[in-house]
């Protein structure tokens, strides 16, 4: 099973995820304030929440 886990943005810097699948971005990001999260787009939306895309790979020291 493949666990979305969070991921920085090479761009911004921000928040974003990486692996997983749609459902595993809000556990992925909500426990970061959204003025943290990456500031790129396009947007995905989840449960009609806009999430930013997804990173290039994962964090290895980061929150799930």
């Amino acid at each position: 099973m493949n666990i979305g886990k969070k991921s920085t943005c090479p761009n911004c810097h921000g928040a974003t995820w990486f692996g997983g699948d749609a459902a595993d971005i809000p556990d992925v990001l909500d426990i970061y304030p959204k003025e943290e999260w990456c500031s790129c787009g396009p947007k995905i939306e989840v449960a009609g929440k806009e999430y930013p895309p997804q990173g290039p790979k994962a964090d290895s020291w980061g929150r799930r």
